[in-house]
């Protein structure tokens, strides 16, 4: 197996290195992530050679750094495609920052997956996804959407997002698979390792899974002081900058260690490019945490049932256009409010209608104390979302345990149903997903399947 990093290199000293070309190697690769959007595309994906999930998720763990590279920058390309991808029955089409399923074939939903890579792998060839996408039936038509937070909380983030990126970008199963993005994709501060006391699984991220490499994260011992010196690492100024250097680098290391940034930058452009939110014209509702909360979403129930259908389409469309795109960057608006009730907003079963000021939020929740920037939400709030929205029923992750109300009631594995709202949990703890025929029209709870993977990697 080629190491991603370059960790298996003999060295003296800092800087000192037996193989001196591969840093250069790696580093006219990926040195600055944005600089891979003038390059020409390349070949096939490996997914469209692959005949099982299993076979390209073995294929993408022991992909070179190289390899991941090149096929993050295809995958970049090829989201930034699909948010003006003409529509086409019977698939999956994207308009800006929401995704559309269309009103047949079966769907199924993950949230929350933390790097569960066996999950995803087993339900997919279960349920003979790649096979079934490939011969591309009209009357068996599969669909798999991820709602968000697939990566931290585990050593297998960026395998995860690897793999699900390889299959989006492959065509033949593109219009097949919708990724959303969490709080955790969209909030670079929270995807690095801690070396607070706690439940060492939430020491875990994305960004020193990419920036010590993926060998070696493997064999961090978080019981140890060893994850002190990993963080103290990934806490240096150059680490903390997410720029490559101003000066060229001059030694093995610092090329390697650019190349490495620039590799964890172009993750995060991909995750704001992603859809947002999922539609369908039956009445399926989907995302990471919440619905657009705020104004227009806040008018009274009595003005969103006076709106006409076109009037309802004209705020519907708002979610369209979340994310701002330009050549240079991909960051969204740092203070996009509807991003933030989408990503980051909480079920609260105690409250009517919408808790947090208006403008700034306060979910309870946040990274280092401070309150998250979504918004806990009750019925009103949710009823109102269903009268602009059409949805009968809406499906969440990002809260795995449910508020203690005789108006929440358990579901399998983990799952839970507010109202018309059902959280997911699909991470090792709960290992939950649900699907849902999507000719049913004005679905309900009722109408979900849940599922359990049978491990087999």
């Amino acid at each position: 197996m080629v190491e991603r990093d370059g960790a298996n290199r003999k060295t003296t000293n800092r800087g000192a290195s037996t193989t001196p070309d591969f840093a250069e190697r790696e580093t006219d690769i990926l040195s600055d992530a944005h600089s891979c959007l003038s390059k020409p595309a390349i070949e096939p994906t490996t997914a469209s050679l692959c005949s099982s999930a299993k076979e390209l998720a073995n294929i993408i763990r022991n992909r070179s750094f190289a390899e991941s590279a090149h096929a993050l920058r295809r995958a970049f390309e090829h989201l930034v495609e699909c948010r003006t991808e003409p529509c086409l029955d019977g698939k999956a089409t994207q308009v800006g920052d929401l995704a559309l399923l269309p009103p047949k074939g079966r769907v199924f939903l993950f949230s929350d997956l933390e790097g569960n890579i066996e999950d995803v792998v087993s339900a997919l060839d279960e349920h003979k996804f790649l096979a079934r996408m490939r011969a591309n039936d009209p009357d068996d038509q599969v669909f798999l959407c991820i709602l968000g937070d697939s990566i931290d909380r585990s050593r297998s983030s960026s395998v995860l997002m690897e793999f699900l990126l390889e299959l989006k970008s492959t065509p033949e199963f593109s219009r097949n698979i919708i990724i959303l993005p969490g709080n955790h994709e969209l909030s670079m501060d929270v995807q690095g390792l801690s070396d607070k006391p706690g439940d060492a699984r939430n020491r875990l991220g994305l960004r020193d899974e990419v920036l010590v490499g993926r060998e070696s994260y493997q064999s961090i011992d978080l019981a140890r002081e060893d994850t002190r010196a990993v963080a103290s690492l990934c806490h240096e100024p150059r680490f903390r900058d997410y720029r490559p250097f101003q000066e060229p680098p001059t030694t093995d290391d610092d090329r390697a260690h650019e190349a490495r940034v620039g590799m964890w930058l172009l993750f995060n452009d991909i995750f704001q490019v992603l859809p947002k939110m999922i539609m369908s014209g039956n009445g399926l509702c989907a995302a990471h945490a919440g619905f657009p909360a705020r104004r227009p979403f806040s008018y009274p129930l009595e003005v969103a049932t006076s709106l006409t259908n076109e009037e309802k389409h004209e705020v519907l469309m708002g979610i369209t256009s979340l994310t701002d795109i330009s050549p240079e960057r991909s960051r969204c608006h740092p203070f996009n409010r509807t991003l933030d009730d989408i990503s980051w907003s909480d079920v609260d079963p105690t409250i009517d209608d919408l808790q947090g000021a208006p403008l700034v939020g306060s979910n309870k929740r946040g990274v280092g104390g401070v309150p998250g920037p979504g918004v806990a939400w009750g019925y009103r709030a949710l009823e109102r979302f269903s009268e602009i929205s059409g949805a009968t029923l809406f499906i969440r992750g990002h809260q795995a345990e449910a508020p203690s109300h005789p108006d929440v009631t358990p579901l399998a594995n983990g799952s839970w149903r507010y109202k018309t709202c059902v959280t997911i949990n699909s991470s090792r703890n709960y290992s939950s997903f649900v699907s849902l025929d999507l000719s049913i029209q004005s679905p309900g709870p009722e109408h979900l399947k849940f599922h359990t993977p049978l491990i087999d990697i």
